[in-house]
């Protein structure tokens, strides 16, 4: 298993900053086993309006717990 999260290839757009926020801190979590990209971001023709298609794949024992995350409290925010 990776450590390491890989950015390579993305496009410079304003939603990578958001990934570059949100995938360290959801790959941190023990229960997280994979995380992947979809979508235009993952094809190479997502422009500035594009969504994030952001996959989280978890460990079945946390799946309920994952249906109502804390978003905010990812970030630090009370």
């Amino acid at each position: 298993m990776s450590d390491q999260i890989h950015f390579g290839g993305l496009p410079a757009l304003p939603q990578i900053d958001f990934l570059y926020q949100l995938a360290p801190r959801l790959w941190q979590r023990p229960d997280v086993l994979a995380l992947w990209l979809e979508g235009s971001l993952a094809r190479g023709n997502a422009d500035r309006y594009s969504d994030v298609d952001l996959y989280v794949g978890v460990e079945p024992t946390a799946l309920e717990q994952w249906r109502a995350l804390d978003v905010p409290a990812l970030f630090g925010e009370p």
